[in-house]
């Protein structure tokens, strides 16, 4: 009777259960969440732009402030299409069983879309400051832009962007 228990124990722990359903409500409710959150960085740089629009025209000519307000849009539209897509990438990895790939989907949203919320927060944040001190100052000068980094013939040890 014990080895038929202790047989049946070992059976059980080797039972593999199938963890697709549950990766696929993670990955779906993750991309989800994601796309709430560039819906809201949407919603402010949309704000932002008409405040910028707003100003006089002799303010809105601060190159630096348009070239990381283009760059924080650009970064929100790419990851809100990106996110579009995941529900149906998610069904492709659930239809062919492939844990492994729902696995790293989640991994991967994560990963790249922390990231470009948190490059387009700080760049709509710059954007903001610059706006708001410009409707407080309509008649201080632009800043100088900022200046890029010089391009390194090897890829590995070139400057990092200015943001």
């Amino acid at each position: 009777m014990l080895t038929t228990l202790l047989a049946l124990a070992a059976a059980a722990g080797c039972e593999k259960t199938n963890d697709i359903p549950r990766l696929q409500e993670e990955a779906v409710a993750t991309a989800k969440s994601f796309q709430e959150r560039f819906d809201e960085l949407a919603h402010r740089a949309e704000a932002i732009g008409k405040r910028a629009r707003a100003l006089p025209p002799s303010s809105q000519t601060n190159g630096n402030a348009g070239r990381l307000f283009g760059l924080a849009v650009r970064a929100i539209t790419e990851s809100r299409q990106a996110l579009s897509r995941v529900q149906a990438e998610v069904k492709e990895d659930v239809d062919k069983g492939a844990p492994e790939a729902l696995l790293k989907r989640i991994d991967e949203l994560r990963e790249t879309k922390e990231k470009a919320i948190i490059e387009a927060t700080g760049d709509l944040a710059a954007v903001e400051s610059w706006v708001a001190f410009t409707e407080q100052h309509p008649d201080a000068p632009a800043p100088p832009p900022s200046p890029e980094p010089a391009a390194a013939d090897d890829p590995g040890t070139a400057a990092p962007p200015t943001r």
